[in-house]
């Protein structure tokens, strides 16, 4: 990492491309060897990323526990190396609070993405974050059988990405079509 300063960055796009495939265990092992690359060029930021996408791969292979590690971990990095109000923190928190859900878990990921709108309420979150931030509340009202409120997230979620000007509208999108069709069954 340190003679080539570019090997995390071209790591994290691999795992990315290899996570688009469906390569979930290389992707993983991709986002792990950029981490540890910007862990030795004490790159906070992208420790953090580098911690999230670990942490969502591992929710697709079906590891929430690893998978809650990985998403406290990058909180705590970004917590401490950024602050508690950062959007990375923010991300992070996100992150953990969708395995939570996954898991069970619905208060505790309640009350971690409620500290999110507070943080998005005193300072509001990157257009791009404020819609996985809403579509995970979506989500979770999904679960909590409030179908009223996963509708409300998940229009604002595609509000956000329309006037953002956003290209990539379909995932949320397909996930108010489905807030909907719970709603009106």
């Amino acid at each position: 990492g340190a003679g080539y300063p570019q090997l995390p960055t071209l790591r994290i796009n691999r795992g990315h491309t290899l996570q688009r495939v469906g390569r979930y265990e290389d992707a993983l092992a991709a986002y792990e060897g950029a981490r540890a690359s910007f862990e030795l060029q004490d790159r906070v930021d992208k420790i953090v990323l580098a911690g999230i996408s670990e942490a969502y791969v591992l929710e697709l292979l079906g590891d929430y526990a690893k998978a809650e590690q990985r998403a406290v971990a990058a909180r705590v990095a970004a917590e401490q190396g950024l602050g508690a109000q950062a959007p990375l923190a923010a991300a992070a928190i996100v992150q953990q609070a969708n395995v939570l859900r996954l898991r069970g878990e619905l208060e505790r990921a309640d009350a971690l993405l409620e500290g999110v709108g507070k943080i998005h309420a005193a300072r509001p979150l990157h257009p791009s974050l404020a819609i996985v931030f809403h579509a995970a509340k979506g989500k979770l009202r999904i679960e909590q059988g409030k179908p009223e409120d996963a509708l409300a997230e998940f229009a604002r979620a595609v509000e956000l990405q329309v006037s953002a000007g956003a290209e990539k509208v379909d995932r949320a999108q397909v996930e108010f079509h489905q807030a909907r069709a719970m709603f009106l069954a």
